[in-house]
């Protein structure tokens, strides 16, 4: 079924960018300016993680926004060079809904916004009869051609041209490995990383794409700190590091995707209610509201963070910055320009809900792009920088991409 997946899709692409080609040939569309200098100019760049569950589970409802908000992005900051990094491709249900991916490519082609990019590359586990190695996830690429855009050969370690197809995840152009099930024993994951390694304008960049554990209790989160989930997505996170690049050099580029970051629920739950209101409950811990008869103030289970007021984490977000505690523990090697904006999850999968928030988990900033340390270095010199969310007044599902626009 994948592979018959990604001939039709191959098929697709080529369609598509024929279509493109002839139509540039009559009407060149306009190109970003720093693409056409030489090799020493910078270039802007816009990578963007989205954790796309939600929209395979509700195409009909979400593609359309979720498109508008994504090409917005391009048209205002303009870039040479997209980097697109998703997690749960196909949804939850992907067995059923893996299919909506030939929907999802076609029509992001289709797009206006895109269609100045005559290269495009996409890296999509889909094969997830593979139970030991799926992952679900998926790195699309757009380029303009005055980068001279090359691919790294994992297998035969040299640079080729970056045609314009379509590759499965057995391609020799990416590395994708699922994490070992002793990293987060008893429960099935399809957590892990995919590769990639980008020669633009000949200098050389990796693209990261990394989906870390989840919380899988919010009791069990609450009651240790820092929680055992985040020692084990550090852990992960640390295996990805040491098997990036590859080739023994130090790793310079992006790391970003789903990280799975979360609050310090302890102090998080002290700062809105009170530690010392808390009493247990069948199943977790509930603080009582004011009135003997009313909503409980907080109801925090395995699956479940109740809070009366969850629009405060919206918008007084920055009080709630200083229990993002967890990416102070990410290696040296990686790093992050400043949040300034709201948390990524977990928001309604409601068209209507943009703002609210799930009951399921404490908000929070889950999804991030990580600089490596010398290329965060370089990147306020080279020109504007911006990071942010995507899809701010609109839903796009229980999480909002996370994007930053840079020159290279």
């Amino acid at each position: 079924m994948a592979m018959t997946l990604m001939h039709v899709l191959d098929g697709l692409v080529r369609r598509l960018m024929a279509a493109v080609s002839s139509e540039q040939a009559t009407s060149p569309a306009q190109s970003s300016p720093a693409a056409k200098g030489d090799n020493d100019t910078p270039f802007p760049a816009l990578v963007v993680t989205a954790n796309v569950g939600s929209l395979f589970e509700q195409v009909d409802a979400l593609l359309d926004i979720w498109l508008d908000a994504f090409c917005a992005a391009v048209d205002i900051h303009n870039p040479a060079f997209v980097a697109l990094h998703m997690q749960e491709v196909g949804g939850k249900e992907y067995k059923t809904s893996m299919r909506f991916v030939e929907v999802f490519i076609s029509r992001i082609l289709e797009r206006e916004s895109m269609r100045r990019f005559t290269c495009f590359r996409a890296f999509l586990d889909t094969q997830f009869q593979l139970e030991d190695s799926f992952t679900a996830l998926g790195s699309v690429f757009f380029a303009e051609p005055g980068l001279s855009p090359q691919l790294w050969n994992f297998q035969t370690a040299c640079w080729e041209s970056a045609s314009l197809q379509l590759v499965t995840t057995d391609s020799p152009y990416q590395r994708k490995e699922k994490f070992a099930s002793h990293m987060y024993p008893g429960t099935w994951t399809r957590k892990g990383y995919l590769h990639t390694r980008w020669q633009l304008c000949g200098r050389a960049y990796n693209f990261v794409n990394v989906h870390l554990f989840h919380d899988a209790s919010n009791v069990a989160a609450f009651e240790s700190t820092p929680s055992l989930f985040s020692e084990k997505r550090m852990a992960a996170l640390k295996v990805v590091l040491d098997r990036c690049p590859g080739d023994g050099t130090e790793l310079h580029g992006f790391v970003f995707g789903d990280f799975n970051f979360r609050l310090s629920l302890k102090p998080v739950v002290q700062d809105i209610v009170g530690l010392g209101v808390l009493s247990r409950s069948d199943k977790g811990y509930r603080a009582p509201g004011k009135s003997p008869h009313g909503p409980d103030d907080l109801v925090l289970e395995p699956k479940l963070f109740r809070f009366r007021d969850p629009e405060v984490f919206l918008h007084e977000h920055q009080r709630f910055r200083r229990f993002d505690n967890e990416p102070e523990t990410k290696p040296d090697l990686l790093c992050e320009l400043p949040v300034a904006f709201g948390p990524s999850y977990a928001y309604s999968e409601e068209p209507d809900e943009p703002s609210k928030f799930l009951t399921k988990r404490c908000p929070g900033w889950c999804d991030r792009v990580m600089v490596t340390k010398k290329l965060h270095d370089e990147l306020s010199a080279k020109g504007p920088v911006w990071y942010g969310l995507l899809g701010v007044d609109v839903c796009m599902g229980d999480h909002k991409p996370v994007a930053l626009s840079c020159f290279l």
